[in-house]
């Protein structure tokens, strides 16, 4: 096989419902009927073709709605390249803006340790690096070179590389990336290495000439530096034995010792396989102070490498942002969680959330970060009912410090939205850390302090739907518990236009699993029942995964008719918020159950 085959694959691809067998650590995507959600959609075959390089060549697109083994759930909406037999993932890409929590991350970074000039890529793949490159480093530019004129043309197609290449940031070759040849006039200012055969790193690279004529195409006297994939790190993890396949990573590294004059450093990074296995990214060039630039430069949404690569600083501690007393709440906090903090999990999207912290019941009363997010929580859910209400004012009973605000500002262009906080020091925190200031000056949204369930807590003619979202010490409102609320909050719907009412109402009565129902689901059924009182029968639910493990639910209600309201929901979702279409489907209420 000749030199400069596709870039080498970092993970598994988890086994599609067609095949029957499975690669060491790969995982599966299993066709599962789960608590009343459809049928997993099946991954789409966008691009198929012979090569003479690499046999079968596929470009599979995984639904957003797929549900995936827990290993591989981030890959939903992505494109995936398959090759060789191997069933490696081989690039990448999906049409918003991504990372791959894998090694193409940390070569992407190589751009804001290089020099200014062109980046070489050696090895494009479908062009996963070049398209990290273009997203975080604004004005980069790039030359690349794939040995498969089968695989570029997938990329041009399906992975975006035509559209790198029409805005100018990428040159593509169709050649050997290991050839001498394989440069550009003067030379690249660093150069991205990403070659491997069979899921295995390409023998040239076990040996010193290849790395010779690597460095060779580095314009001299800049300062450029190499950075290359290695595959397996051979760093033992918790007294696990060393993968056999490191015996390869270390004859590589030992090449480039003596190429690029024992200036070669390492990053041992942790493996989508699993916990038991690393990979290997070579750079070249000093090491001093090669730490702190790498981290400094390090664009916002790739922050996490620094956490996630060996050699780590001490996990930095969350920052409070503010704190007060209140009457309502007690001690009130918004907790800044740092991008490159160690968390549990469980919990570890909450990496650069600020949260906000009340009345001493442990519990997360609101969640907002600077950049767009979803919470996987009952909020995103919460925020869906923009595209189910008629046009007009959205009321929002309960407003914490503006999480199902800035979600729906965030997803539904042109919303407006009054919401009810009873706690002043709450609202004032939300003005201050949560971004709500900003809403009310763009107008998306009115701010009142009250008593969110007086019937004076509303608009003239009445909203055209309203979010219920109102707890005391963790707890659903007992208000809630009796029909008088609910035949308030329906008084100030806007008649006559099929408004409707959604309502976080907490712990779910169904089972998971043969576990027992959490006896907080008595209040959630008389709330049910309070609704199905006041609106008609028509009320309609949700049970949802809860944040705080796989044996509790939550619910949320949803007035109104049920005819014809999953296919509403779903046909309305946007497109950051499809993936709630997985979890669940809307049920009727009825009061037997």
């Amino acid at each position: 096989l000749c030199c400069g085959t596709t870039s080498g694959a970092c993970t598994s691809i988890p086994t599609l419902i067609t095949r029957s067998r499975h690669a060491h650590g790969s995982s599966t995507i299993t066709v599962v009927r789960a608590q009343g959600r459809s049928y997993n959609p099946e991954p789409k075959v966008l691009f198929s073709g012979k090569s003479e390089f690499n046999g079968n060549v596929q470009v599979i697109e995984i639904p957003d709605s797929a549900i995936l083994d827990s290993a591989v759930e981030e890959l939903r909406g992505f494109r995936v390249l398959l090759l060789d037999d191997c069933e490696n993932i081989h690039s990448l890409w999906r049409k918003e803006a991504f990372i791959t929590n894998s090694c193409w991350d940390y070569l992407a970074t190589l751009a804001h340790l290089s020099p200014p000039g062109c980046i070489g890529i050696l090895g494009l793949g479908a062009g996963t690096v070049a398209n990290l490159g273009s997203q975080h480093y604004s004005g980069i530019k790039m030359q690349g070179w794939e040995i498969d004129p089968v695989v570029v043309e997938a990329s041009r197609l399906c992975f975006g590389v035509g559209s790198l290449e029409k805005e100018g940031s990428l040159v593509v070759h169709v050649g050997d990336a290991l050839l001498r040849s394989s440069t550009i006039e003067g030379g690249f200012s660093s150069i991205m290495v990403d070659l491997y055969a069979d899921g295995v790193l390409l023998q040239q690279l076990l040996q010193v000439e290849a790395w010779q004529s690597i460095r060779h195409r580095l314009k001299g006297g800049i300062g450029g530096r190499v950075m290359a994939n290695l595959g397996v790190s051979p760093r033992s993890i918790d007294g696990w034995p060393v993968d056999e396949d490191s015996v390869n990573t270390i004859k590589a590294l030992s090449c480039m010792l003596d190429v690029f004059d024992k200036e070669v450093n390492v990053l041992h990074i942790r493996n989508m396989d699993g916990p038991r296995t690393m990979n290997v990214v070579a750079l070249t060039g000093p090491f001093e102070g090669l730490q702190e630039a790498w981290v400094e430069g390090l664009p916002y949404a790739l922050r996490i490498l620094a956490v996630d690569s060996q050699g780590r600083s001490d996990n930095p501690e969350p920052k409070v942002l503010l704190s007060g007393k209140s009457e309502f709440n007690g001690n009130v906090q918004v907790i800044e969680i740092p991008d490159s903090a160690i968390l549990d999990s469980t919990v570890e999207e909450l990496r650069g959330f600020r949260v906000l912290l009340l009345d001493d019941c442990e519990n997360i009363h609101s969640l907002w970060r600077k950049e767009a997010f979803i919470t996987n929580s009952c909020w995103d859910y919460l925020a869906t009912l923009a595209h189910l209400s008629p046009p007009g004012c959205i009321g929002i009973l309960g407003l914490g410090a503006g999480t199902v605000a800035n979600l729906g500002s965030q997803h539904y262009s042109g919303i407006k939205m009054q919401g009810w906080g009873i706690d002043p020091v709450v609202v004032e925190a939300s003005r201050l850390c949560f971004g709500v200031g900003s809403l009310e000056k763009e107008g998306s949204l009115v701010v009142h302090v009250g008593d969110a369930l007086l019937r004076s807590s509303t608009i003239e003619g009445g909203f055209s739907s309203i979010m219920v979202d109102l707890y005391a010490d963790g707890v659903l409102l007992q208000q809630l518990l009796q029909v008088e609320a609910w035949q308030s909050i329906r008084h100030r719907l806007k008649g006559g236009i099929g408004g409707r009412v959604m309502a976080n109402l907490g712990v779910s009565p169904r089972s998971i699993d043969g576990w027992p129902v959490d006896e907080d689901s008595v209040n959630t059924i008389k709330a049910l029942s309070c609704m199905l009182d006041v609106f008609d029968k028509e009320v309609n639910v949700l049970h949802i995964r809860n944040m705080d493990g796989p044996r509790t639910m939550d619910v949320v209600a949803l007035t109104g008719p049920f005819e014809g309201l999953q296919e509403a929901w779903v046909e309305g979702l946007p497109y950051a918020l499809r993936i709630l279409a997985a979890d669940c489907r809307w049920e009727r209420w009825e009061s037997s159950k």
